[in-house]
């Protein structure tokens, strides 16, 4: 992710995005079948991201498009399953 210099954003511009797209997930549950059973999807394999390192990198798919700083990574896979468990 870049900004419009073309120079990498900052780990905190990509953070708003990317708790963005959670809160989006929660809104989603409550829309038509589709976006619902896409949000329930996503929501569980983020929840099951605490089970293990296998189950881990089920988690990855929604947390890495948002390009996280190498040393925020675990805490926004931490971030995300919390946030799965009680949207």
């Amino acid at each position: 992710m870049t900004n419009q210099s073309g120079q990498p954003a900052s780990g905190k511009s990509r953070r708003r995005p990317f708790v963005d797209s959670l809160y989006r997930y929660h809104h989603a549950l409550d829309s038509d079948t589709h976006d619902a059973a896409e949000a329930r999807r996503v929501l569980a394999r983020l929840r099951r991201s605490f089970a293990g390192p296998r189950q881990e990198a089920d988690a990855y798919d929604a947390v890495f498009p948002y390009n996280p700083p190498e040393d925020e990574q675990d805490v926004w896979l931490l971030l995300a399953g919390l946030f799965a468990l009680h949207p």
